[in-house]
């Protein structure tokens, strides 16, 4: 089943690229093993690196949160939302350790 969604995110990849979009230097990339897995896989990975806590968790964590379902059963990915706020909010520094790493990067404000 990996295999089909890698095969797929490398055509996603592929056509973001002829649309002008730029790979990410970091292979956050949905052809990227380490960004296509099974709800339960995400769901242990939320629970690594909020347990974890070391600064690459964090901005694993920082990435991952900000996903958006744009297709198919959007209960899935409500699911899994609810699973990762349950998980960070239970941790007593991760929302410290999450706003300190926001805080680190400045957003451009244009193109």
């Amino acid at each position: 089943m990996q295999d089909y969604f890698l095969r797929l995110g490398g055509k996603v990849v592929e056509w973001l690229a002829l649309s002008g979009f730029a790979r990410c230097k970091g292979n956050v990339m949905a052809d990227s093993p380490n960004w296509c897995k099974a709800i339960d896989k995400w769901e242990g990975m939320v629970e690594t690196w909020t347990r974890r806590g070391r600064q690459d968790d964090i901005l694993n964590l920082n990435i991952f949160l900000d996903f958006r379902a744009i297709y198919g059963k959007m209960s899935l990915a409500s699911s899994l939302r609810e699973h990762a706020m349950k998980t960070v909010g239970r941790s007593r520094i991760i929302s410290h350790l999450l706003t300190k790493e926001e805080v680190t990067y400045r957003i451009p404000l244009n193109l």
